[in-house]
């Protein structure tokens, strides 16, 4: 069985061409993406030596559950730049591997065509040609950078259940990295435990496929198993979170008070988190018929942050006022009260309140008598950027103007000084030649302290111009 002589050669030159690396990749051939949703995590039960007692036995089932319901409230995972290039590698090479069983099986299709008597010559076309595509592809995949596989920026935290009618994984009797890999998990929380008279040896880890992390060990009685699961959990929920972590729990009094977190409602009387993100959040409570306090509070990393609030019965009605962002100085007229957040009392006619913050605009509101709670957005005070290269323009020209003319003293002193020497040289008494003498130190000294001048006009015209150039990029972006 023959192929037309044009296809083969254009095949031929093709995989040489390929081979020697002188195809370029196709621009349209996007990168792969990592499509994958959950971040799965599995919970094993503690392992324990042969024959361990009841006590033990119970201590392992408990503590995972502990550490589990400890970590009940996460939900979502971010993941972390080594986590990234990790899955975008091994996506990648999923893709190869893939493509290559491809060639391969297109291989073997087509030489089973070249040793079938009764195959058309156009299903041996049909294969050289997919096999020239498959060849491209693959090229193109194995000149893929993990880089520049598209990798989520986040995915939704999932806890794996274990056996049928099971909350939690077996004992990992087998190495963790292999356990992920066959139980398709992305992270586990194992370890083991050991009887050591009234006292639990126990090691709790997190291993990823790339990593493994000690979240706790140590040895407890009994009536600290609870104590050590919550401290594994703490160190894990960072770990599960791919973030640092903050916590808060917030109580009032009345017990209906609404509690606010940067503006949002959150909750009613008694709320709690382990999700938020370190770093400052304002803290707002209020109740009908009680004088709402805000405050600003700095969450520490990693750490839990406990408030009281108990409002005050208010004798005369009062509103809570925020702004975005926080820290703004607030008058009532001419009258200052304070910086947002802060409660301020209703008045009895309609004012005006006005807020100011470094870098921001003004803002001036009216506050009415029968005003609800109030924030108020701070808009940057950003400078045109016509009005900004207008006036840099005009500046240099200023500069430049200046240096023009501090020269000009500059040459009449050094024309002078040089008539004084030269009169110095020619002078035929002692007197001329001492007259001349005192002349040209004077201005000479003159012409360098002028050169001084001209020095730093330049230095500010320098200035000036990389002023201006910026302005002009900033005008044109």
């Amino acid at each position: 069985m023959k192929i037309e002589s044009s296809a083969l050669i254009r095949r031929s030159l093709a995989v040489l061409m390929l081979s020697a690396g002188l195809i370029p990749g196709f621009a349209s051939d996007a990168p792969p993406a990592v499509d994958q949703a959950d971040w799965r995590v599995g919970v094993a039960l503690l392992e324990t030596e042969n024959g361990a007692d009841a006590a033990t036995l119970s201590a392992a089932s408990l503590i995972p559950r502990l550490v589990r319901d400890a970590l009940e409230d996460l939900d979502v995972h971010e993941l972390t730049s080594g986590e990234t290039r990790n899955l975008a590698a091994r996506r990648l090479e999923e893709e190869i591997r893939a493509a290559r069983r491809s060639l391969g099986n297109l291989y073997d299709a087509r030489d089973r065509l070249f040793f079938d008597p009764n195959a058309a010559a156009s299903a041996l076309r049909d294969r050289e040609d997919e096999i020239a595509d498959r060849m491209m592809e693959l090229y193109n995949l194995e000149n893929f950078r993990p880089a520049d596989v598209t990798v989520p920026a986040s995915m939704s935290l999932v806890f794996a259940e274990g056996e049928p009618g099971r909350e939690f994984l077996n004992p990992v009797r087998i190495n963790p990295k292999l356990f992920l890999k066959y139980n398709s998990l992305d992270a586990l929380i194992h370890g083991n435990t050991v009887r050591v008279g009234d006292y639990f040896g126990i090691r709790l880890m997190y291993s990823t496929r790339t990593a493994d992390h000690v979240l706790w060990e140590g040895a407890v009685g009994e009536d600290r198993l609870q104590e050590s699961a919550n401290e594994a959990a703490a160190e894990a929920r960072s770990l599960l979170l791919g973030r640092d972590w903050a916590g808060m729990t917030i109580s009032t009094i009345p017990s209906g008070a609404t509690i606010s977190l940067d503006g949002e409602v959150v909750g009613v009387g008694l709320w709690s988190s382990g999700i938020l993100r370190p770093g400052e959040v304002t803290v707002a409570v209020e109740a009908p018929g009680f004088t709402p306090e805000a405050r600003v509070v700095e969450l520490s990393d990693n750490g839990m942050t406990s408030l009281d609030f108990r409002l005050e019965a208010a004798e005369v009605p009062s509103v809570l006022v925020r702004s975005d962002p926080t820290g703004a100085d607030v008058r009532l007229g001419s009258l200052w009260l304070g910086r947002t957040p802060l409660a301020i009392e209703l008045p009895d006619r309609v004012m005006s309140l006005t807020f100011d913050k470094d870098g921001f605009r003004q803002e001036t509101i009216p506050f009415y008598p029968d005003s609800e709670p109030l924030v108020v957005p701070m808009t940057a005070d950003l400078v045109d950027p016509a009005v900004e290269f207008a006036a840099s323009r005009r500046k240099l020209h200023h500069s430049i103007t200046w240096f023009s003319l501090s020269l000009a003293p500059t040459i009449i002193l050094l024309g002078v000084s040089q008539n004084y020497a030269n009169l110095f040289l020619n002078a035929t008494t002692p007197e001329e030649q001492q007259f001349a003498f005192d002349a040209y130190n004077l201005t000479n000294g003159l012409m360098w302290a002028s050169v001084g001048v001209n020095a730093l006009l330049l230095t500010n015209v320098l200035i000036k111009l990389s002023r201006y150039l910026k302005a002009a990029e900033v005008l044109n972006q």
